[in-house]
C-alpha cells in the first residue's frame, strides 16, 4: 500500500479479476483496476455503529477525466460528509431509484385521478399528461423539477393560455402529492412560483331571441340527428348541468318520488338536480330499454356505454341557428344568467349549478345590475308617489327654476 500518485496509477496493470490499490495516506480512498484495464477511483466507508454497521463503496469517477489529486479531494469531501452522519452512496442510490415524472404520472393516475376524481376529469388529466407534460418532462426526476422547468413548459403553450394554466395546475397537484407520498422532501411547490396566464372571459349568455333560434334548430334537427343529442342539449339548457353529468346520466339516479336526480359523483362530488316540468317532459318522452341503464344510451348495440358524439351534432345545430361562437358549456352560463335576471341570489344559483366555492358563482354578479336597477326604480317610484301625493306621475318632482 502506497500513496496514490499519477505515476503509481499509470503503472497499475490489469489482471484476470478486478483489484483495488488503496491509498496509504487517506484511508478508504483507492483506485480500482478493472479486467478491461479501465481505472476508476473509489471511496469506501461504514455507516451505523456496532453490528449494525454497513460498508458502503462509492465510485468517484474514471481515471483520465479525473486526476489523482481531484479524486483525492472528492474522497476527502465524501469522508467528511460521512463523519457528520451523512451517507453519500446511499443518497446517490436513492436518487438513481427516484421516480421519473413518467413513473409518477402513472402512479398519480392510478392512485389519485381515477379513484378520486370524476371519470371525465381523470380522462382530461391523462390527456394532459400524455400530450403536453410527459413529452417535455417525462424523463426528468420528480425530485429535480423546478420552477424553471414548469415555466418553460408553460411558455411553449403561451398561445393557448387556458390550456397552459390547466397544465400548470396538474403539475402543481402532482408536486403536492409527491411530498405527501414521500417522493419529494421539499415542501415548497415550485409550480406556485410560476404565474398563470391571464385568461380572457369566454362566458356567453344567450338572449331570448337566440334561445328561440336554438329551439328552432333543434326541432329541425330531429329529422336527421340522433335523438340522444337533441335530448342532451335540451337537458343541458334546462338544468345548467355539465356535459358529463347529462351524458353519464343513468335511470337509477332518477328519484321520481322526490322529484330529483341524485348524481353519486360529479366534478364537485355528490349533486342533486331537481326535476322541473320541462325536464320531466323530456324524460317522459325518451325510449327506455330495461336492460340498458343509460338515459342517453350509445347508438351502438351495447349496454355498457352512453351516447358519444354530441359535439359534432352541436356544431351543426349552432350553425343552423347562426350561433357559431356558442359552446355547449355556454348553455350552463345561460341557465345561470336567467336565474340572476329573475332576481335569484348568487348562493342559490351556485347551489343549482353545484358550485363548491362562492367565488365560482361570483362571475355572474355583474348580471344582477338590471334587476337591482329595476328594484331601485320601483322603490324610488313608490316613495316619489307618496312624497308628491301623485300616484300616476313623478313630474311634480322637477325643480322649478326662477
Amino acid at each position: 500500500m502506497s500513496r496514490l500518485t499519477k505515476r503509481l496509477v499509470d503503472q497499475l496493470q490489469k489482471t484476470s479479476s478486478n483489484f483495488t490499490e488503496w491509498d496509504s495516506e487517506l484511508r478508504g480512498f483507492g483506485c480500482m483496476v478493472h479486467v478491461s484495464g479501465r481505472k476508476t477511483f473509489i471511496v469506501k466507508y461504514r455507516v451505523g455503529g456496532g453490528r449494525a454497521a454497513t460498508q458502503r463503496k462509492m465510485t468517484l469517477g474514471a481515471y483520465g477525466p479525473l486526476t489523482v489529486d481531484a479524486a483525492r479531494s472528492l474522497a476527502r469531501q465524501t469522508l467528511a460528509e460521512v463523519a457528520k452522519g451523512g451517507d453519500p452512496a446511499g443518497r446517490r442510490h436513492d436518487y438513481r431509484r427516484a421516480q421519473s415524472v413518467t413513473e409518477f404520472g402513472n402512479r398519480y393516475l392510478a392512485e389519485h385521478a381515477r379513484p378520486k376524481k370524476s371519470p371525465r376529469s381523470a380522462e382530461e388529466d391523462e390527456w394532459l399528461l400524455e400530450k403536453y407534460i410527459l413529452p417535455k418532462l417525462g424523463q426528468r426526476k420528480m425530485v429535480d423539477l423546478a420552477a424553471a422547468d414548469i415555466s418553460r413548459l408553460m411558455h411553449g403553450l403561451s398561445s393557448t393560455p387556458a390550456l397552459a394554466n390547466r397544465v400548470r395546475s396538474l403539475v402543481s397537484k402532482m408536486l403536492s402529492l409527491a411530498v405527501v407520498w414521500g417522493v419529494r422532501n421539499d415542501p415548497m411547490n415550485p409550480a406556485r412560483a410560476v404565474q398563470k396566464f391571464p385568461e380572457r372571459a369566454r362566458e356567453t349568455f344567450l338572449s331570448a331571441e337566440e334561445i328561440k333560434r336554438v329551439g328552432d334548430a333543434l326541432r329541425a334537427a330531429e329529422v336527421n340527428e340522433p335523438w340522444q343529442a337533441i335530448a342532451a342539449v335540451r337537458l343541458l339548457l334546462f338544468t345548467g348541468c355539465r356535459r358529463g353529468e347529462i351524458l353519464g346520466l343513468r335511470w337509477e339516479y332518477i328519484d321520481y318520488d322526490n322529484s330529483a336526480i341524485l348524481l353519486p359523483a360529479s366534478k364537485t362530488g355528490r349533486k342533486t338536480i331537481y326535476l322541473t316540468a320541462p325536464v320531466l317532459a323530456i324524460l317522459a318522452g325518451l325510449p327506455r330499454k330495461p336492460e340498458n341503464p343509460w338515459v342517453l344510451p350509445s347508438r351502438l348495440a351495447v349496454n355498457d356505454r352512453s351516447f358519444e358524439g354530441i359535439g359534432h351534432v352541436w356544431q351543426r345545430v349552432r350553425r343552423k341557428a347562426d350561433l357559431d361562437h356558442v359552446r355547449l358549456h355556454d348553455l350552463r352560463h345561460t341557465f345561470a344568467s336567467k336565474g340572476v335576471n329573475l332576481g335569484l341570489s348568487l348562493p342559490l344559483i351556485g347551489g343549482l349549478l353545484g358550485h363548491v366555492l362562492p367565488t365560482t358563482t361570483a362571475r355572474y354578479a355583474h348580471l344582477a345590475a338590471d334587476p337591482t336597477r329595476a328594484a331601485g326604480e320601483r322603490i324610488a317610484g313608490k316613495l316619489a308617489a307618496e312624497l308628491t301625493g301623485d300616484l300616476g306621475s313623478v313630474a311634480r318632482l322637477a325643480v322649478r327654476r326662477s
